[in-house]
């Protein structure tokens, strides 16, 4: 659309190929060998952040979810773990 308008800009399209290209191969690697333990709290931070910040939220309270959000999900990791051991008897 914006090279239909003119207003297309081969520099910040250029940064962001650069920066999205790798990205995009990365995740999509890293999402394909990982357990959805690890998968899905990334995701939900992932996305609690970018809702934060559409809303206008300061860094500060983004990173103070992300951190709860972190902390909430290894808890709820380890939590599952022990309930696992205890019920195998380890």
């Amino acid at each position: 659309a914006h090279l239909l308008f003119g207003d297309f800009q081969l520099p910040v399209t250029a940064s962001i190929l650069i920066g999205s290209i790798p990205g995009i191969y990365i995740g999509a690697r890293f999402s394909s060998q990982a357990s959805d333990q690890v998968i899905r709290p990334v995701l939900t931070i992932t996305l609690a952040a970018s809702g934060l910040k559409l809303i206008g939220a300061s860094n500060a309270s983004v990173g103070i979810v992300g951190a709860l959000l972190a902390v909430w999900s290894i808890a709820q990791h380890t939590m599952n773990g022990q309930r696992a051991g205890a019920a195998t008897g380890t």
